[in-house]
C-alpha cells in the first residue's frame, strides 16, 4: 500500500516518521499480516477494515474516534463496540460499512439499516438534535424505510444511497454539500433525497470534508458543495460566489472527456482522488495540496485534475509514470493500481504486482446493488392471477422500482457501459414492457402504473449525465402510453421535459436515435401523431370528444408541446448524413389535418405571420407542413396559388391603362393564350416567350382559334393533352422513350434548341399551377431533381432495369477474377445521328480498368452522366422553365413522388368510389332506371374504356393526387334520346338521355366516347 500527504498526528500510520508531510507515494507494509479492503479516513486520523471484518485505526484520538485510548502512529487492533456493546436491535445485524467524520461516526448494517453516534451539532447523526452528543448507536429512524447500500461522512455531514437509487443527505449546509440551497440554519438534521440526482444511476457516494461526490454507473463524476480548493473539479478563479461553492451536482468536465468510464472515486478534507478505467490505471487529484495530499512535487492547490505519478502500470502492462518521482527504496517493482483511497490531508492507493484487474470497490455487498427492472419480476408479476395473493417482496418491487427514474436508467443495460452510447438492450427492453403491459392482476397493475406515472413526473428537465436520457427511451415502451388517456399524467410531462433539452443533451439524445431500431423512432412519432389527431377533433365544434386535459387552452398547450417534438423526431429522421431516411415520410401524415382543418385560412395567417412566428404564437399547421398528406399539400398549393395570383393580378393592373382595363378586363385578370391546333407548339413558344412573369403567375385560360368554345376549365384541358403530345412526339427529337419501361428521358446530344425544354418546363409548371393533370411519362427521377435531391441507381432503373441489374452484378461481384469477367473501364457509348462516340466518365477514362476497388466509383459516375452530366443543358433549361411558373417554397413541401402525381395524376382508379361519390339533379336520382341501366352498361366495359370515359367527361384519364374522391360527376336529364351523352368537362357533368334500353345506352355511350377532343358549346 502506498500513502502521502500529513503524517503531524500519524494518520498515515508510518509510525516514528521524523517528517510532517510525505510529499510523494511511499510505501507502507503497516506491519501487518491482514489484507486491508476498505479504509476510512477522518479529519486527523484513520481506520482500516480487513477482509475478516477487524478495524484498526491510527492518528489524533482527540475525540474518542479511534476505538482505544491512546493517540497511534502505528494501526492498532481494535475491538468493535457493536460486538460487546450493542443494544438489542442490533442483534443479529452484521456491519458491512463504515464511515467516520470528524467528529461522528455511521455504520450500515447487512439489512440496509444505518446507525449513527458521535456529535450531532449540525444534524449529521441524521436524529434531531435534542441533544449535541450522542455516544450510543441509534437506528435513523427516516432510513428505517428504505434500504440503504453506501454510506459516507463528511466533516459534519452524511450521504446515504439507497437500493432505488434515490441520494439521501443530512448535517451542516454552509456550502451547499447536501445539494440543497442553504436555508437560515444551514443545517438538515433528517435526511431528504437530492431531487437533482434522482434520475441519475448512481454507484457510489463519498462526502469530503465541506464537499460531496457521486459516481455515475457509465463513470461520469458529478460533484457539489465547497469549491474553495478546487475539490470540485473546477476553476476557482471567478470573483463569484458561485465558483466557491455550489449546491447543483455538476460533472467534472476534464474528466467528462474522457472516452473511458471512471472507476472509482475518494474524497479528502479538501480534495479529491479518482481512479480510471483498467484500461489505463491512472489516478488523478484536484483540490487542496498544500500537505502533499494530491501527490505532485510541488504541494499547491489545483483546481483541475491532473494525473498522479507513481510507480505503476495501467493492467495493459503500459507504465503509468517513472519510478523516480517516487520515494521508494526498491525501485526495480512496479505495480498495479488496483484501488485509490482518501481521508483529511492524505492520500492512499493499493497496488499489486497481479496485473488482474482488482474488486470491484463501489459494491461494499455483492448482493446489495442498486435494484433495476429485470424480467424475473416482470415474469413473476404476469404469471399471478386474478385471485393470486401478491407476494410483499413482489408488491414494493413494483411499488419503488417502477417508481424511480432512477432504476429505470439503469435497467436494460447491456455488458460494458460507456460513457457515450445508451447501452441499452432495446429489444429486451421491448420485451420487458410488452409484458408489463399483459399483467392481468389489476391490484398489481394500478401499482405499476401509479409508480411509472411517479417516474414520468420525476424526469428530469436538466440532465447531468447521459445515462439520465435512458429513461426517456424505455418509458414510451410501455403500452399505457398508447392510451391517450394517460395524456395528464404520461404523455404530457414527458413531452414537456423532452422539449426542454438543453443543447448538449439534445445532441446526445440525437445520437442515441440514429443508433435505435427504426420501431422506437416510429413508436415516438404514433405517440405523438395520436395526441395531435385526437385534439384536432376534440377542439372542432360538435365533435363531442372528451377533452384529454383540464382545459382547453392546456389542450392546446399539449398538441403545440406534440408539434414541437414531431418536428424535433423529423428532422432527426432525415439528418442522417447522406443515408435515406429510416421512417418513410407518409409515417409522419396526419390526415385529420387536411380533414378538419382550414388549411387556406392556415395558410394565409401563417403568410402574414412567418417573419414574427415564435413560440407564443397561436398554432399553425403551416409550421409543421411535413405532417400534411397529399390533400393538404395540394390545398396548401391552391392557397399559396390563389395568393400569388392575386399578388399577379394587381402587379398587371398597375402597370396598364386604367381605360385597357375597361375595355379588356380579361386582359388584366387572366394569362390567355390564343392557339391554332395545327400550329400548337409555335403559338405557345412565342405568347409565352413575349409575357412577363408576373403573366405566368395569372389563370390560364386558352383560346382555340376559330372555335366558339369558352374555356371554363375544359378548353385548358384539352390544350395541356395536346400540346404534351406534340412536344413528345419524335419528330422533335426532345426526348427519348425507353422500351422497356416506356418512360421518356431527355435525349442526350440533341440539336434541338433549348427554348423548346425552357417551353416544356413552363408548361410543367403552368399544369401544377393551375391544377391540371398532363400526361408526361417521365420517371421519379427528375422530380428529385426539380426538388433538389439526389437520384442513384435506384432511380435509373426507373428507365433501364436491364443495366440496372448488371450494375449490381459488377457491385454484388467480389471474385479476384473481376476484370477478365467484366472488362471494363470509365467509358459508356453512345450513338448519335449513326455516329458511335466513346465518351470518357473521368479524365483518361479509357485506360483506367474497373476492379473490386473502384467499381463503385465507375457505377456512380455512370449513372451520374446518364440522369446529370448527359443532359445538362437540356435539364438546366427545362428547370428554369419549370420554376420560373412554380419558383416558390410551397413546392418544396412535396416529396418526389407527390410531384410526380400532382403533374400527372395516378391512376388508383376505384370506380366503386367513383359511383359513390356521384350526384344527381332533376329527375334523376340513384334508384332511378336510367341511372341503374347506365351503371349496369358502365360496369360491362373494360378498363381502358372506362379510362376513355374519364378523358370524356374531365378531359384527362388519370386521378388527381387526391384521389378518386376528387371527382364528382354530376348527372343530370335530357328528354332528346336520339341524342348522344354529352360532357361538361370543366364542371364534369354528364348530360344523359333518358334512354330505356341498357343496349342503347352503351350504344350512345360507346360513339360518345370517341369524340372527346373538340370542344363546342352545348
Amino acid at each position: 500500500m502506498y500513502c502521502w500527504g500529513s503524517t503531524e498526528n500519524g494518520e498515515l500510520g508510518l509510525g516514528g516518521s521524523e517528517v510532517e508531510q510525505v510529499l510523494l507515494p511511499t510505501f507502507n507494509n503497516f506491519g501487518l499480516t491482514k489484507k486491508i479492503k476498505q479504509i476510512a479516513s477522518g479529519l486527523t486520523h484513520t481506520l482500516f477494515l480487513s477482509e475478516e471484518g477487524e478495524v484498526f485505526s491510527c492518528g489524533s484520538n482527540e475525540g474518542g474516534q479511534l476505538g482505544h485510548s491512546n493517540s497511534k502512529r502505528k494501526p492498532v487492533n481494535v475491538s468493535f463496540p457493536f460486538w460487546v456493546e450493542y443494544i438489542s436491535a442490533l442483534d443479529g445485524h452484521t456491519i458491512i460499512q463504515i464511515s467516520a467524520g470528524d467528529q461522528h461516526s455511521l455504520a450500515l448494517t447487512s439489512f440496509g439499516t444505518v446507525y449513527s453516534w458521535g456529535e450531532n451539532v449540525f444534524g449529521q447523526l441524521g436524529i434531531q438534535p435534542t441533544e449535541t452528543i450522542i455516544e450510543t448507536p441509534k437506528l435513523i429512524k427516516t432510513l428505517a424505510t428504505k434500504q440503504v447500500i453506501q454510506i459516507s461522512c463528511g466533516a459534519n455531514h452524511s450521504l446515504a444511497l439507497t437500493l432505488d437509487n434515490e441520494v439521501y443527505a443530512w448535517g451542516l449546509n454552509n456550502h451547499g454539500q447536501l445539494g440543497f440551497p442553504e436555508n437560515k440554519n444551514s443545517r438538515f438534521w433528517q435526511p431528504q433525497c437530492i431531487q437533482q440526482l434522482s434520475s441519475v444511476p448512481v454507484r457510489l457516494i463519498k462526502a469530503g470534508g465541506h464537499h460531496s461526490v457521486a459516481l455515475t454507473k457509465g463513470g461520469f463524476l458529478l460533484t457539489w458543495g465547497s469549491n474553495k480548493y478546487g475539490q470540485l473539479g473546477r476553476p476557482t478563479d471567478s470573483c463569484y460566489d458561485s465558483a466557491k461553492y455550489s449546491h447543483i451536482p455538476t460533472i467534472v468536465p476534464n474528466l467528462a472527456e474522457f472516452s473511458d468510464p471512471l472507476r472509482y472515486v475518494a474524497t479528502g478534507e479538501n480534495h479529491t482522488a479518482v481512479l480510471d478505467s483498467n484500461g489505463k490505471g491512472q489516478v488523478y487529484s484536484f483540490g487542496q495540496g498544500m500537505s502533499g495530499q494530491l501527490g505532485v512535487k510541488c504541494p499547491q492547490n489545483r483546481n483541475l485534475p491532473h494525473t498522479v505519478i507513481g510507480p505503476w502500470r495501467a493492467p495493459s502492462g503500459r507504465s503509468v509514470s517513472s519510478t523516480q518521482d517516487v520515494n521508494e527504496e526498491n525501485t526495480e517493482t512496479i505495480f498495479y493500481v488496483k484501488n485509490v483511497f482518501a481521508g483529511g490531508d492524505a492520500s492512499f492507493v493499493s497496488v499489486s504486482e497481479e496485473q488482474k484487474q482488482g474488486p470491484d470497490m463501489c459494491l461494499i455487498c455483492p448482493f446489495q446493488q442498486p435494484l433495476h427492472i429485470d424480467m424475473k419480476n416482470i415474469d413473476a408479476m404476469v404469471a399471478l392471477g386474478a385471485n393470486d395473493t401478491i407476494d410483499d417482496n413482489l408488491f414494493t418491487y413494483c411499488e419503488i422500482v417502477l417508481g424511480s427514474i432512477g432504476c429505470w436508467n439503469s435497467s436494460f443495460l447491456k455488458e460494458g457501459t460507456s460513457r457515450i452510447d445508451h447501452c441499452l438492450d432495446y429489444w429486451l427492453a421491448e420485451d420487458c414492457m410488452n409484458k408489463l403491459g399483459r399483467v392481468s392482476k389489476e391490484t398489481l397493475m394500478e401499482t405499476a402504473k401509479c409508480g411509472i406515472e411517479k417516474a414520468v413526473s420525476n424526469l428530469p428537465s436538466k440532465i447531468l449525465t447521459p445515462e439520465c436520457l435512458r429513461g426517456f427511451i424505455v418509458l414510451p415502451l410501455w403500452k399505457g402510453f398508447d392510451d391517450l388517456t394517460n395524456s395528464p399524467t404520461l404523455q404530457m410531462p414527458f413531452a414537456s421535459t423532452l422539449i426542454s433539452f438543453d443543447t448538449i443533451s439534445c445532441v446526445t439524445f440525437s445520437r442515441w436515435l440514429k443508433s435505435l431500431p427504426a420501431d422506437y423512432l416510429r413508436k415516438l412519432v404514433g405517440h405523438c401523431k395520436k395526441v395531435v389527431a385526437y385534439i384536432i377533433l376534440s377542439l372542432k365544434d360538435g365533435s363531442g370528444r372528451k377533452l384529454l386535459m383540464r382545459t382547453v387552452e392546456e389542450e392546446k398547450n399539449f398538441m403545440t408541446t406534440s408539434l414541437r417534438i414531431l418536428d424535433i423526431l423529423y428532422k432527426e429522421n432525415r439528418n442522417l448524413s447522406g443515408k435515406k431516411a429510416r421512417l418513410a415520410y407518409e409515417e409522419f401524415y396526419i390526415p385529420e389535418i387536411g380533414e378538419n382543418v382550414n388549411i387556406k385560412e392556415d395558410y394565409y395567417n401563417w403568410f402574414h405571420m412567418r417573419r414574427t412566428f415564435s413560440r407564443n404564437s397561436p398554432i399553425l399547421f403551416c409550421e409543421y407542413s411535413f405532417l400534411f398528406d397529399s390533400q393538404a399539400k395540394t390545398m396548401l398549393l391552391q392557397a399559396d396559388a390563389a395568393i400569388q395570383m392575386q399578388i399577379a393580378i394587381q402587379a398587371s393592373a398597375q402597370s396598364v391603362n386604367p381605360l385597357f382595363m375597361l375595355l379588356n378586363p380579361t386582359q388584366i385578370h387572366f394569362l390567355t393564350l390564343r392557339v391554332r391546333r395545327n400550329n400548337l407548339v409555335t403559338d405557345t413558344l412565342s405568347q409565352i416567350d413575349a409575357v412577363g412573369i408576373h403573366h405566368l403567375k395569372k389563370p390560364l385560360k386558352v383560346q382555340f382559334i376559330g372555335e366558339e368554345a369558352e374555356d371554363e376549365g375544359g378548353v385548358r384541358k384539352e390544350f395541356f393533352l395536346l400540346v404534351i403530345r406534340d412536344l413528345l412526339n419524335p419528330n422533335y427529337g426532345m426526348f427519348k422513350e425507353y422500351e422497356e419501361t416506356r418512360n421518356i428521358w431527355f435525349m442526350e446530344g440533341t440539336l434541338e434548341l433549348n427554348e423548346m425544354y425552357y417551353l416544356i418546363g413552363i408548361i410543367c409548371g403552368l399544369a401544377i399551377y393551375n391544377f391540371t393533370i398532363v400526361n408526361l411519362p417521365f420517371p421519379v427521377a427528375l422530380y428529385k431533381k426539380l426538388l433538389d435531391e439526389t437520384v442513384d441507381l435506384d432511380d435509373y432503373a426507373d428507365l433501364e432495369p436491364t443495366i440496372t441489374r448488371n450494375m449490381r452484378e459488377i457491385l454484388e461481384y467480389e471474385e479476384n477474377d473481376f476484370e477478365e469477367v467484366f472488362g471494363l473501364n470509365f467509358t459508356l457509348t453512345r450513338s448519335y445521328f449513326g455516329e458511335t462516340k466513346v465518351i470518357p466518365l473521368k479524365a483518361n477514362g479509357e485506360s483506367i480498368q474497373v476492379n473490386l476497388q473502384n467499381k463503385q466509383e465507375y457505377v456512380d459516375l455512370y449513372v451520374d452522366w446518364c440522369l446529370n452530366k448527359g443532359i445538362e443543358n437540356q435539364y438546366r433549361a427545362f428547370h428554369r422553365g419549370f420554376h420560373k411558373v412554380c419558383g416558390g417554397g410551397v413546392l418544396k413541401l412535396f416529396q418526389p413522388i407527390e410531384l410526380m402525381a400532382l403533374v400527372t395524376g395516378n391512376e388508383n382508379y376505384n370506380w366503386q368510389e367513383f359511383r359513390q361519390n356521384t350526384v344527381y339533379k332533376g329527375e334523376y336520382y340513384a334508384d332511378h332506371p336510367t341511372i341503374q341501366i347506365f351503371w349496369e352498361a358502365f360496369d360491362e366495359l373494360s378498363h381502358e374504356q372506362k379510362k376513355k370515359f374519364l378523358l370524356f367527361l374531365t378531359g384527362c384519364d388519370r386521378i388527381p393526387i387526391l384521389g378518386m374522391k376528387a371527382i364528382k360527376m354530376v348527372m343530370q336529364p335530357t328528354s332528346d334520346t336520339n341524342f348522344l351523352p354529352v360532357a361538361h368537362t370543366c364542371v364534369a357533368q354528364l348530360d344523359l338521355p333518358k334512354y330505356s334500353t341498357k343496349e342503347k345506352l352503351k350504344y350512345k355511350l360507346t360513339q360518345a366516347l370517341q369524340q372527346s377532343e373538340v370542344f363546342g358549346l352545348v
